[in-house]
């Protein structure tokens, strides 16, 4: 019994020694994709297409969504900033109704102050009055759109601020 415990003994203490510390570091064992960094890249370029050089920005996010989420699953990160990620694409929409809504807001403002100053010339006092609700109307518009929109782009900055660049393809 001694005999075959010794064995035991000796034979968990090489598996130690010599044996895990090759596996660790070997090429092909899954400790090794996470310890040795070559294996790590060498695993990870197989599982994401290159990034031809593109750097993070928003229109590579709405653009180029499903490489961008790849690389980030290749860099290991959290889902957490996978799924803020995800948001890129309908905040970019929002951003650019919100710019849209703006543009129209003012272009109507400025039709109509024009419309205001060609009645008060006439002498349509009464009918440049309704026109200037009007005008007030639009400035409100283009004023909350002009608020939203700094939130959205502040949303846009956040999440951008924690997506890490493309893996290099080298």
């Amino acid at each position: 019994m001694q005999q075959q415990n010794k064995r035991l003994l000796l034979s968990l203490l090489l598996y130690f020694h010599f044996f895990l510390p090759i596996q660790m570091f070997s090429r092909f064992s899954r400790f090794g994709t996470i310890l040795n960094r070559p294996s790590l890249r060498c695993f990870a370029s197989h599982q994401r297409p290159p990034s031809n050089g593109l750097s993070i920005d928003v229109n590579l996010l709405g653009t180029q969504l499903d490489l961008v989420k790849t690389h980030l699953q290749a860099r290991f990160a959290s889902e957490e900033l996978i799924n803020q990620v995800d948001k890129i694409p309908e905040l970019r929409t929002r951003r650019n109704h919100l710019i849209s809504e703006g543009d129209s807001a003012r272009n109507t403002r400025k039709k109509l102050s024009k419309d205001i100053g060609a009645l008060f010339a006439k002498g349509k006092k009464e009918e440049a009055e309704k026109l200037k609700l009007e005008v007030e109307n639009a400035n409100k518009a283009a004023e909350k759109a002009d608020l939203e929109l700094v939130e959205v782009e502040k949303e846009i900055e956040d999440i951008l601020l924690l997506v890490p660049n493309l893996l290099d393809d080298r």
